[in-house]
């Protein structure tokens, strides 16, 4: 093999080794990361345990880009980013139906608060709407967002709205930006929509 043709060989190898240390980085996977919604139940100050009536709670639906279970980052020029590494442990709709689901049958506001699969027969029905559900950064500091409307209807005898109320709540804002901050700032608002969503029921029962 002349030298020049080593040269040749030589520098082949090197690209495909370098080609192969660039695509084995972009295309490596680390297993991701799974966060959920976590705060303790707070007593309801307006719960009704003489209520003859149940509650089914349907999935909320989510507008894009929440309807997933990646976090979102979003900032003022509206460019949105996604964590593949960083999730959240279902999309948010399924994430907050479950944790009101959790929160109202524990204050007894109804006979029976059951989920979207339960076989029992519930006069009541409530889902909602995720509109934001995500974190804005603002260059040196950053906070939670939750926007949602929930909607509390009966089917029978004839279709009513019984509430339907939307609710916005921000965090304060944080200096730094990692997923365990951001899962427990989301904690706090989605525990703040609870605790105002009870009593708006209750004002109406």
């Amino acid at each position: 093999m002349t030298t020049t043709m080593f040269r040749n060989a030589a520098a082949a190898a090197f690209l495909v080794l370098a080609l192969t240390a660039c695509f084995g980085s972009l295309t490596s996977t680390r297993p991701p990361e799974y966060y959920g919604l976590d705060y303790a139940y707070e007593a309801s100050p307006c719960s009704r345990s003489d209520s003859e009536d149940g509650l089914r709670v349907w999935s909320f639906t989510a507008s894009a880009p929440y309807n997933r279970a990646q976090m979102v980052i979003t900032n003022p020029s509206q460019k949105v980013s996604y964590s593949s590494r960083h999730q959240w442990v279902a999309p948010p709709g399924d994430m907050v139906a479950d944790i009101l689901l959790r929160d109202i049958s524990l204050s007894h506001m109804f006979s029976k608060t059951v989920s979207a699969g339960d076989p029992y027969t519930a006069q009541d029905e409530m889902s909602g709407h995720i509109f934001r559900f995500g974190w804005e950064d603002l260059g040196s500091k950053g906070r939670a967002v939750i926007e949602l409307e929930v909607s509390l209807w009966k089917e029978k005898p004839k279709r009513a709205v019984l509430l339907r109320k939307h609710y916005q709540f921000e965090s304060e804002f944080i200096p730094e930006l990692n997923p365990e901050t951001f899962a427990r700032a989301m904690s706090g608002l989605v525990q703040r929509v609870s605790r105002q969503l009870q009593q708006d029921i209750c004002s109406i029962r």
